[in-house]
């Protein structure tokens, strides 16, 4: 775990707020889009979209988090997710299989990051979280009805791994400059919006910046709900261009005394 996002967990232990709470997710998601990538069985995954889902009792209980036990106090393994709330209940089936990376440790909350989108280290770029876990299964030649065994498998493993410090331990700093520059992110804009596909359970969690996307918005990259991210952009853009404007406007004012 680099400093930077022991820091951020250090920090989710002690916010006491919606915004102060907001901020740290984000910038767990930011962390892990920017630095980090999967590594299983030789092959790489680097996550391009990410939705975070955090549960603690008093304070912030979102109701879209499953409350699932393997959610809590393993961080860097997956959660490939499951039909109850039972660290023994059943995969999702069909469109709703999906993984996620528990970023908990320890079992005051429950935490874990969904992995919509992601390119896998094949150059194979898949948009949609059940479309990412079963490309990951195929790249990993998991036969066929034996897909159970393998992701309990998967989900024993830490497989969280940070590009510019895990070889850099081991004193050998040419292969972080590898691992790095084999990472085929672009690294902005680095937008943040509202999670997919909620509903309209709970507005004041439901509307939360919690989703994570990184990269080009292009026709090549064709994310759910792209309006939402575009419109945080063009948000953002005028955002800085007000506080330009502001700043210019200051230091006119300031010369002309």
């Amino acid at each position: 775990m680099s400093d930077d996002l022991g820091e951020i967990l250090a920090w989710l232990d002690v916010a006491r707020d919606d915004d102060e709470l907001v901020s740290a997710l984000q910038g767990a998601t930011a962390e892990l889009l920017l630095r980090y990538a999967i590594k299983v069985d030789g092959l790489t995954i680097y996550p391009l979209e990410l939705e975070s889902y955090y549960w603690r009792k008093d304070l912030f209980e979102d109701p879209y988090v499953r409350l699932n036990p393997l959610q809590q106090k393993r961080f860097g393994h997956f959660f490939i997710h499951r039909s109850g709330r039972q660290a023994d209940s059943p995969y999702n089936r069909g469109l709703r299989a999906c993984a996620s990376i528990v970023l908990s440790d320890t079992d005051d909350y429950y935490y874990s990051v969904l992995i919509r989108s992601a390119v896998f280290s094949d150059g194979t770029a898949c948009f949609g979280p059940n479309n990412v876990l079963r490309h990951m299964l195929s790249c990993l030649e998991v036969p066929q009805g034996r897909e159970d065994e393998f992701c309990r498998v998967l989900e024993s493993r830490s497989v969280l791994f940070d590009l510019e410090l895990a070889s850099a331990i081991s004193g050998d700093l040419f292969a972080t400059q590898i691992a790095t520059q084999l990472d085929p992110r672009k690294k902005t804009p680095l937008v943040f919006a509202g999670r997919v596909g909620l509903g309209g359970k709970d507005p004041r969690f439901g509307n939360m910046l919690l989703r994570a996307v990184v990269g080009p918005l292009d026709k090549e990259h064709p994310y759910k709900d792209k309006r939402a991210l575009l419109a945080r952009v063009r948000l953002s853009r005028k955002s800085s261009s007000c506080k330009g404007n502001k700043a210019a406007a200051s230091r006119r004012g300031r010369k002309s005394r």
